[in-house]
């Protein structure tokens, strides 16, 4: 029964309980009815003899044959099982008064004393049946005290002195009955409080075990003075101990890893000198190879003299807790990882940092040192992404992470700040120079030809490079500085660039220049010009070559301003596409008119790369009604090395499809005789650079070399920006058939272009017929 249903407890509920511990304890009595008996029959057997020497025979006959006749009742009842205890007490009580009123009569010596025998018949019954067997036996005993004293059939008369007997054996009977009554209430109502007791305690007992089970808690106590120690079936269950009801407390240390066990006895050995409370960790080896984890916490009880009586500890098992904990905290690293860490190259990300340049200007602030910061972007790689996808993308930027960290020194950082651009901290440098020097050698090896699955790609990088304390000494403007000089570096063309105050200006110059630049198309600001191609021999128009303008507030805009702000955009693309259709729907109105006239439209190199610029391309010449051979794509030597497998693959179709291919600008890049035979390309067009100082220079060389080896190829040689006589001549005699230039017209409108075309059918006429003359 537990403390709060002892609490709850009403009289009537009490009186039940006792009522039923009552019954208990008589049925606990009367299940060792057996040795009541023997003890009686050794009794009545040693009175038999007493009877036998005082010479009273009846007398001693009737005990001895009481002592039989009990023997023979528990013969009888180890033979019945069906035969109850009760029924055997009752047969012995019976027995037992017969004997007594048989000793009585015939024994008057001893009347008196079996008179006083008959009480002992009443607490017999009390003890094994009852109070209430007991009163019934209490009534029979007065009847047979009564005949035992004053036998009747005797003819005798009772005298004073029997009647006393018989008062005095009622009195002693009723005062035995009454005092084992007192005893019995009083023993039920201890026992009943007792077993309460005992319930609230097993209750306890059993609520502390299961909340010890819930919570992974164990407890111990060692008696410091007599060694003994006792431990908590949960416990001893945690580590592995057998349930014995005592234990030694190097038992309990012995459960524990060798560093633990060690740590737990010393711990003992101090509180035990000290008296002070103590906490440590523990860990017991499980058989898979894993660690269990536990806490211990222990208190120490002393005596008036402040002597350690006994340490009181319990053990929690935290392994549960231990292994979540150790998750959360794989969770929190990973968590941190992703946050300062670049998912994709495992360089540390934008936010990472941010926070290491704050540490490394603050520290350059302080101890007077010069750091730099390295801001890289990479040529072509969203051309990558667009024609190869981003899987290839993310394989690129995985090598030039390796790549860029191969360079740098142990104390430096490489950070990816998103897409393709880098960021490199250079912690205590020692010059620009040497800052210079890393950087070119970070966009050489970025330069190097990777390799993909037999894919080989070639990338570019632009660095820019700003300084701490000299450029600045805050991180938010050492990023812009160095961004700043990537941007110039990008757009002119070079590897590498130093911040310089200048910078600044331009960048904002071209960022205004992009922010009109962005919606032009859709506010119809550019225009197509055409510049004429001429036969060398005769001045016929055989061509023109599509150049675009930008009409801006009133003005227009070279295309070397606008050309690679496009480029570096992306918008290319779209305005390329653009330049494309305003071409070939006027080489449809020219032919309309009676000219089938072939129109050069210059392709970027982004716009090549573009993964459907194939089908651009056919999509747009199949909406008119012209020809494809009308239409001459210009492409510079950049493309065509770029991706020679995709290259050779695209030229080859559009060349199927019925385009003319040409390379534009002609001995400025790589001008590799390889890609010449490779690829389907009709005409060489050479670069102004290689015309214009002619004849002062010695430039005439090369442009005649690249006429040979045109020729020789079986191409069409085309020279660019003719605009003297001279030059003119020159490429007559080196047998160069076509040319450009402003000798003989600048770049004009379609309808000039008309015009001029009519003049010139015209002077072609009247020369034929001055010919015919002649001749």
């Amino acid at each position: 029964m537990s403390v709060v249903a002892k609490k709850q407890e009403t009289p009537s509920v009490r009186d039940k309980f006792e009522e039923s511990v009552s019954a208990s304890i008589v049925n606990e009595r009367i299940q060792n009815v057996g040795p009541y008996l023997k003890a009686h029959i050794a009794l009545w057997s040693i009175v038999s003899v007493y009877l036998f020497i005082r010479g009273g025979m009846p007398a001693a006959a009737s005990c001895a044959a009481l002592s039989a006749a009990v023997v023979g009742l528990l013969h009888y009842y180890s033979n019945r099982a069906s035969m109850s205890k009760q029924l055997l007490v009752n047969l012995f009580l019976g027995i037992m008064a017969v004997s007594l009123l048989l000793v009585g009569i015939f024994s008057d010596r001893v009347q008196s004393t079996v008179a006083f025998q008959y009480p002992l018949l009443c607490l017999i019954a009390a003890q094994l049946l009852g109070m209430r067997a007991a009163m019934s036996w209490f009534f029979l005993s007065i009847l047979a005290i009564y005949f035992s004293v004053v036998p009747p059939w005797l003819g005798g008369q009772a005298t004073k002195q029997d009647f006393d007997v018989l008062c005095g054996s009622i009195a002693l009977a009723l005062s035995m009955l009454w005092i084992c009554d007192r005893a019995e209430r009083f023993f039920v109502k201890r026992t009943a409080y007792l077993q309460r007791l005992t319930d609230s305690l097993t209750e306890k007992s059993r609520l502390l075990g299961l909340a010890e089970e819930t919570a992974k808690v164990g407890h111990w106590l060692w008696n410091h003075r007599t060694g003994k120690t006792h431990i908590s079936e949960v416990l001893r269950d945690m580590c592995g101990l057998d349930a014995e009801s005592e234990f030694k407390i190097v038992e309990l240390t012995h459960c524990f890893s060798q560093s633990s066990a060690e740590s737990f006895q010393d711990t003992l050995v101090t509180a035990s000198r000290t008296g002070d409370p103590f906490s440590l960790e523990l860990t017991i080896s499980k058989p898979d190879g894993g660690v269990r984890h536990f806490t211990c916490h222990g208190n120490c009880q002393v005596n008036e003299k402040d002597e350690v009586q006994s340490i009181f500890g319990v053990i929690r098992d935290e392994t549960a807790l231990k292994e979540v904990t150790q998750r959360l905290s794989r969770k929190a690293d990973e968590l941190n990882r992703l946050a300062t860490v670049d998912t994709l190259t495992g360089l540390t990300n934008r936010l990472q940092f941010r926070r290491l340049l704050n540490e490394s200007v603050t520290n350059a602030s302080k101890n007077s040192k010069l750091m730099a910061l390295l801001v890289l972007d990479m040529d072509g790689f969203k051309e990558i992404n667009d024609t190869l996808g981003h899987a290839t993308g993310d394989l690129v930027l995985r090598e030039a992470s390796d790549r860029i960290s191969s360079i740098v020194r142990g104390n430096d950082v490489v950070s990816r700040l998103g897409g393709d651009e880098f960021t490199v901290i250079l912690n205590s440098v020692s010059s620009v120079e040497m800052v210079a020097d890393i950087s070119k050698r970070i966009v050489a090896e970025i330069r190097k030809p990777m390799v993909f699955e037999n894919t080989k790609l070639e990338v570019g990088a632009s660095v820019g490079a700003s300084f701490c304390p000299h450029d600045s000494i805050s991180a938010d403007e050492l990023f812009t500085f160095a961004d700043t000089a990537m941007y110039e570096a990008k757009f002119n063309g070079l590897d590498f660039s130093l911040y310089q105050t200048w910078m600044t200006d331009d960048l904002v110059k071209r960022k205004r220049v992009e922010s009109k630049l962005a919606g032009a198309l859709d506010r119809d600001e550019f225009s197509v010009v055409y510049q004429p191609q001429y036969r060398v021999g005769d001045n016929k128009i055989i061509g023109f070559e599509a150049l675009m303008r930008w009409n801006r507030d009133g003005s227009v805009v070279a295309p070397s301003e606008f050309i690679p702000l496009l480029e570096s955009s992306g918008k290319i693309i779209e305005v390329g596409q653009w330049i494309l259709e305003q071409s070939c729907k006027q080489v449809e109105r020219w032919a309309k008119k009676g000219f089938d006239i072939r129109v050069a439209v210059n392709i970027s190199p982004v716009q090549f790369r573009d993964s459907m610029f194939y089908e651009r391309v056919t999509e747009t010449i199949s909406r008119y009604d012209i020809s494809p051979s009308l239409i001459d794509l210009e492409i510079t030597e950049g493309v065509i090395i770029h991706d020679i497998e995709r290259t050779s693959e695209v030229l080859s179709r559009l060349s199927e499809y019925g385009c003319m291919i040409s390379v534009d600008d002609f001995g400025t890049g790589y001008s590799s005789l390889a890609y010449l035979k490779k690829f389907p390309i009709d005409r060489l067009k050479i670069d102004r650079v290689f015309i214009k100082d002619f004849p002062s220079h010695d430039d005439g060389m090369i442009a005649a070399s690249i006429i040979v080896l045109g020729l020789s190829l079986g191409m069409e040689v085309l020279a660019e920006g003719v605009e003297t006589d001279a030059q003119l001549e020159f490429l007559r005699h080196q047998d160069c058939l076509m040319f450009q230039g402003n000798l003989r017209s600048v770049p004009i409108s379609p309808e000039k272009c008309l015009a001029l075309l009519e003049e010139n059918k015209q002077q072609q006429a009247d020369a034929t017929a001055t010919s015919l003359i002649r001749s």
